[in-house]
């Protein structure tokens, strides 16, 4: 998406979510007599402004108005890679009037390399809103074309390539750590963390860095201008033709390459964990009908993120429970590799 387009849509989205509209529909779980909510409800974002997790609450937040009986905002608490704001989430009243726009790196990823003050039993999964895998880029001179090449140069001349992330444990940092270890070159690449994807990308584009890991999204225009080459993507799947126009229709998953490396960096809705069990299924149902609405897919489109992949609270709670599983070794590893 360009750079104009992106900030009017961020516009609009603040414009919309700043209505006070109030639809009344449906029945809510009960609670003293009175049905709930009986109040605004708010969606708690631990990261900064104009990110994917911001304006995807903010595409939420547009649409859910027509199927609670309560208007919901969105409140930014960042700091601390989402820990300062998940941890006001842990300790929130379990009443469902606040929620977490939930990720992986606040809540799989740096419980498990850093000290914080929850952990998974702390919440309750409401539901899985999307998810977007990781491709793997390189500058467009580089002399790689496929995954293959690169790790091949990475064994001949150990110490000489470098990756680049948007910060330690990022959702960048991870899918990377991951390949090295499939493909049993860990140490023999060096990680240069930088604060953020804008950082990653000059540091990919101006030659100093050799390879890196991005959402689909956000280097299809790099992509698309012959800026970027993307090698692989970290899904079990390919990136279907109909999304994002196509582009990445022919880039090949890791697994398809002899390399058993999945990541996706899903957003999701949990709330604290002691959430009455009628509330829970209110809220389930609530966002069951947000993620089929088709004002709600065409935001989501708008912006980048796919919505092929919705999962209701147990199943999201599978799901997370299998990826902790299958990433602590992981974050472990890289754990002892950046001290």
């Amino acid at each position: 998406m360009k750079k104009v387009e992106k900030n009017i849509l961020i516009l609009l989205l603040i414009f919309l979510v700043g209505i006070p509209v109030f639809v009344f529909a449906g029945g809510g779980g009960e609670r003293g007599g009175r049905a709930y909510p009986t109040r605004p409800v708010e969606l708690v974002v631990p990261m900064g402004a104009g990110g994917t997790q911001d304006l995807g609450a903010r595409a939420v937040v547009a649409v859910i108005q027509k199927y609670m009986s309560q208007p919901m905002t969105v409140t930014l608490r960042p700091g601390g890679s989402g820990v300062i704001g998940t941890t006001e989430l842990a300790n929130a009243p379990p009443d469902g009037y606040r929620l977490l726009s939930a990720s992986t790196g606040p809540l799989t990823a740096l419980p498990v390399v850093q000290e914080v003050a929850y952990t998974a039993d702390s919440f309750v999964p409401i539901a899985m809103l999307s998810y977007a895998p990781l491709l793997i880029i390189v500058p467009a001179d580089s002399p790689f074309n496929s995954i293959r090449e690169l790790i091949d140069a990475i064994e001949a001349n150990p110490g000489r390539l470098n990756c680049a992330t948007t910060g330690a444990f990022s959702n960048a940092h991870i899918p990377s750590f991951q390949l090295w270890h499939a493909a049993g070159v860990v140490g023999k690449i060096a990680h240069i963390h930088y604060d953020g994807g804008g950082p990653q990308m000059a540091a990919l584009l101006g030659g100093q860095a050799d390879v890196g890991a991005a959402m689909p999204a956000t280097v299809q225009e790099q992509v698309r201008a012959g800026r970027l080459k993307a090698l692989a993507v970290t899904d079990t799947q390919r990136i279907p033709a109909t999304e994002l126009d196509g582009l990445y229709r022919d880039v090949p998953t890791l697994r398809e390459l002899g390399y058993d490396v999945v990541f996706r960096m899903w957003r999701g809705v949990m709330a604290p964990v002691g959430i009455p069990q009628d509330v829970e299924r209110l809220l389930r149902d609530v966002f069951k009908q947000v993620s089929e609405d088709p004002e709600y897919i065409e935001l989501l489109e708008r912006i980048g993120e796919p919505t092929y992949l919705y999962m209701d609270g147990p199943e999201f709670k599978r799901f997370w429970d299998e990826e902790r599983a299958t990433l602590t070794p992981i974050l472990n590893l890289m754990r002892e590799t950046e001290s």
